[in-house]
C-alpha cells in the first residue's frame, strides 16, 4: 500500500519547491512557486534579502541567500540570527547592507504584515 509519509522526497531550490509522489504506475512531479510566500525586499551584491510571508508574529528581520548560503538577521538591533554558509567577510558585508537599507527593510516589513 501506497504511504505519502514516507514516499514524498522534498527538494528545494531557489525558487521551486518540488515534491515528487510515486503513483502506482508512475511518478508525479509538482513544482510549485514559493516565491510569492517569500516577498524579495531587495537584492544586493548578488545577496536576496527577503522574509516569509508566515513570519509576521517574530520580531522584524530579514534573511539574505546567495549561492546556497543563508541566513537569518534580526534588524533592531542588527545582530545574526542564523547563518548556514557564509563566511565572516560576506556576514560582515551584509550587515553592512543591512545597516544601510535598515528603514527600507523596516518599511517592507510594517507594509506587508500590516496587510
Amino acid at each position: 500500500m501506497f504511504s505519502l509519509a514516507s514516499s514524498v522526497p522534498i527538494f528545494t531550490a531557489a525558487f521551486k519547491k518540488l515534491l515528487t509522489i510515486p503513483g502506482p504506475c508512475h511518478i508525479i512531479t509538482v513544482s510549485v512557486n514559493i516565491r510569492r510566500n517569500m516577498p524579495v525586499i531587495f537584492t544586493e551584491d548578488g545577496f536576496r534579502f527577503f522574509f516569509y510571508s508566515n513570519e509576521g508574529h517574530e520580531p522584524i528581520h530579514v534573511h539574505i541567500e546567495k549561492s546556497g548560503c543563508v541566513a537569518k538577521f534580526w534588524i533592531k538591533p542588527i545582530k545574526l540570527a542564523k547563518n548556514e554558509g557564509f563566511k565572516s567577510k560576506e556576514l560582515k558585508r551584509i550587515i553592512e547592507i543591512i545597516f544601510e537599507n535598515q528603514l527600507a527593510i523596516e518599511d517592507k516589513w510594517n507594509e506587508h504584515f500590516s496587510k
